[in-house]
């Protein structure tokens, strides 16, 4: 079971993002991976991880290609792995998804800009991160 949330892109066009699209709809699980996903965290260091949390997001529209990621921030925890999963829909991943709080406003911004993320609409509460069905 994932927890999925929608919205009517009803943000006013003067809180839009900087430059990101909307976000139309957010679903989030945990995903457990066959083989682990190797992660490197310092120069000479790889981890490797079993599982994630992962939210789904779909927009409005694709996300500009520029030098710095945005970032989806559940509270002030930035998701800053995020890949192209589809046409517009994007995975991010966090790793370390243990430390994330029981409820949290859902962001979206710049990942150089934290202090200039906007309110998403969505919220997060980790009573519903639940496991990813298997596909």
């Amino acid at each position: 079971m994932i927890t999925t949330l929608r919205t009517n892109d009803s943000i006013p066009p003067e809180r839009r993002f900087q430059g990101l699209p909307s976000i139309t709809q957010i679903s989030y699980g945990i995903r457990e991976y066959k083989r682990p996903l190797h992660r490197f965290t310092g120069i000479y260091k790889v981890e490797m991880y079993n599982d994630a949390a992962e939210f789904i997001i779909k927009t409005n529209r694709p996300i500009p290609v520029q030098g710095s990621a945005p970032a989806l921030f559940i509270g002030d925890i930035a998701v800053i792995n995020i890949e192209q999963a589809g046409n517009l829909t994007y995975v991010c991943r966090l790793f370390d998804y243990k430390s994330l709080p029981d409820t949290a406003i859902i962001y979206w911004g710049w990942s150089y800009e934290p202090q200039n993320k906007v309110a998403t609409g969505f919220q997060f509460n980790k009573k519903n991160l639940k496991r990813f069905l298997s596909s």
